[in-house]
């Protein structure tokens, strides 16, 4: 489509029998520019795209890193953490099993979502630009990620409701990111929500039954395929005992609440089958384990 001078490209014309097919106008094409490109440059599609996994890989890396150490302030947490979150089970299945491309590329900025809001409540929110580029990144990687996010972001504002608005300064600051954010999308989204609000696709149907999916507690820290992983489930009698442990932070003791939360809600089947007329649109529970 580059090649023929389209940009951006919304619907792919040589696709459905040339009929075309606008998976553009659902999910953003910002980030498939750059194997496009080095398609345009000569290499091979195949190559193209190793060369843009690794180059995401590095990126997911660098933001990530320095995201966690915005909230711990220390260079080999934020080290482990990085590390622990790249080797994670979800994330590796979504690039090598499911080929889940635009939900990959949205795990690069789910940590700068939570550690703007860690900015936001527990400082001087003076990185507004976590929030920012976290959810531009969102918005153009992976929507349902973006949804689940949101979601995450407007309880840990309300849970935090005594120090989040008593500083009209720092709420108002929040208010321009979230209108920034708004303006540097719209590009993507007001064309989705047009395309969406004048026509009927398959997706307007839930195509999966979140309430149906079992999923028990010894699958979430076993092997099975959306497990949290042996590593973490190696060190979760360490993890719950910090919460008791008066060493560790009031901070720190919340997230960890915020871990057991959700693996609550992943495992509580009364939960998904009595919300499943709104929850369905995340698809599948497990998702929740990206945050």
């Amino acid at each position: 489509m580059l090649r023929k001078g389209v940009f951006p490209v919304k619907v792919h014309t040589p696709l459905a029998n040339t009929y075309g097919y606008g998976s553009g106008l659902f999910y953003s094409n910002l980030f498939l520019y750059i194997p496009a490109i080095i398609c345009l440059l000569g290499i091979g599609l195949i190559s193209s795209y190793k060369i843009f996994i690794i180059l995401m890989l590095v990126l997911m890396f660098f933001v990530t890193y320095f995201s966690i150490k915005n909230i711990t302030e220390e260079n080999k947490s934020a080290l482990i953490g990085t590390i622990i979150i790249m080797l994670s089970r979800v994330l590796i299945l979504n690039l090598y099993q499911r080929f889940a491309l635009g939900e990959f590329l949205g795990y690069i900025f789910i940590v700068p979502v939570i550690s703007g809001m860690y900015d936001y409540v527990y400082k001087d929110f003076k990185k507004p630009y976590l929030l920012f580029i976290g959810f531009v990144g969102l918005i153009h990687t992976h929507l349902i990620s973006t949804l689940i996010c949101t979601i995450f972001c407007i309880l840990y504002f309300l849970l935090n409701i005594k120090s989040t608005i008593k500083d009209l300064k720092k709420f108002l600051k929040l208010v321009v990111t979230a209108i920034l954010v708004a303006i540097v999308t719209c590009s993507f989204w007001l064309p989705m929500l047009e395309a969406w609000t004048t026509q009927t696709y398959m997706f307007s149907v839930p195509w999966t039954n979140i309430g149906a999916d079992e999923f028990r507690l010894i699958d979430l820290f076993g092997t099975e395929r959306y497990s949290i992983g042996m590593v973490i489930t190696l060190f979760m009698p360490l993890i719950i005992y910090g919460i008791f442990d008066k060493n560790i932070s009031k901070k720190t003791k919340i997230f960890i609440l915020w871990l057991i939360l959700f693996i609550v809600l992943i495992v509580n089947f009364s939960f998904w089958k009595y919300t499943n007329k709104v929850s369905n649109i995340i698809q599948f529970k497990w998702r929740l384990l990206g945050i």
